[in-house]
């Protein structure tokens, strides 16, 4: 089976594409226009990430039902959600404080519209289709959150029917649905015709692909173990190397479609941990990377609004190496400061 240990390469591979989607919102974002070379399709990583946490959520919810099959689906997907929830709220919440607070400093809003317009954004609930919020880019966390809870709740409620039947119905029909109404993947707060946002169907249905993904890992460790290795590795950084160039040149089109099988069959084989490749990035270093990708995303917006206010009028490639310094260095810092937080809560606790 695969380990439960954290993946050095998945880790190392979200943190490049966390590299990639803030290049694209620093182009979008810090009035550059149209530079051909900061990552049109960027957006891309955004599918990764989905996917990814698919893979891992398949995994803990595959784990939990062999120690426990009597809880009942509504229950379990609370305590996933709550789990889920105090894992990504703390820096989530950093990144927002840091960014209202500039807001406020250059006068671009007032602390009474901040409270209004984000609360159901401080409480990770935006892609409910509720509210709006002071950072665009923060609808990628709502809808994680709220994703993963309905997948993990039509896992525990329909198992194997939701696995093989539902999870491909789903894919397919929200992705048709964006095919024929926008023609592209990148959809983030838009509103369906279903309510909700078009970033929740994303997120369900990409999930949803990141479960299957898991599922056919799984069985290819089973049937390929130590074997084809070669060959695997080469498959993996022809994949990793198309998925880059797309996501360099490409801007929203019907490639995105392919793009998420591309993706798919990339995540497969990095999930087995088995290439040369993924056993080189398999490592601490690796780790740490992964680690603050997640920050890195959070905080982006604040150093875009910080750059291109004080530092105007600028090149792109130099001013965006700055930027990504700073928003790495930041995340280190946001990442130790709230693990140190909820250590001392956990700790107050147990007093």
């Amino acid at each position: 089976e695969i380990s439960t240990k954290r993946n050095g390469a998945i880790e190392f591979y979200r943190f490049v594409f966390a590299i990639i989607v803030c290049l694209l919102h620093f182009r979008n974002y810090g009035d550059f226009g149209n530079n051909p070379t900061a990552f049109f399709g960027g957006y891309l990583a955004v599918d990764f990430f989905f996917i990814v946490s698919g893979c891992f959520l398949m995994q803990q919810w595959v784990n939990e039902q062999k120690q426990n099959t009597t809880i009942s689906a509504g229950f379990s997907t609370w305590c996933f959600f709550k789990s889920r929830f105090l894992r990504l709220w703390p820096e989530f919440f950093l990144a927002f404080s840091s960014l209202a607070i500039l807001l406020l400093c250059l006068n671009t809003t007032n602390f009474k519209d901040i409270l209004i317009n984000s609360f159901w954004e401080i409480l990770l609930l935006r892609q409910s289709g509720i509210g709006s919020g002071i950072n665009g880019i923060f609808w990628f966390v709502s809808a994680l959150i709220l994703g993963s809870a309905v997948v993990w709740f039509l896992l525990c409620k329909f198992k194997d029917d939701y696995i093989y039947f539902g999870i491909p119905v789903i894919f397919f029909l929200v992705n048709a649905y964006f095919y024929q109404k926008y023609g592209y993947v990148d959809l983030t707060s838009s509103q369906s015709s279903f309510i909700i946002n078009d970033g929740l169907l994303r997120a369900i249905a990409e999930i949803g692909l990141g479960c299957i993904c898991y599922k056919t890992a799984v069985y290819l460790m089973e049937k390929l173990h130590g074997r084809f290795t070669g060959w695997r590795t080469i498959a993996e950084v022809l994949l990793l190397c198309l998925t880059v160039f797309i996501m360099w040149r490409t801007r929203r089109d019907a490639k995105d479609f392919i793009m998420l099988a591309v993706m798919a069959v990339f995540i497969i084989l990095v999930m087995q941990n088995d290439s040369y490749l993924s056993k080189l990035l398999n490592n601490k270093l690796s780790l740490l990377l992964g680690s603050i990708s997640y920050g890195m995303f959070l905080n982006q917006r604040f150093f875009i609004l910080l750059i291109s206010t004080y530092w105007p009028d600028r090149e792109y490639w130099p001013m965006a190496l700055t930027f990504l310094i700073a928003d790495i260095l930041f995340s280190i810092l946001a990442l130790n400061f709230c693990s140190f937080i909820m250590k001392r809560i956990k700790q107050t606790e147990r007093c």
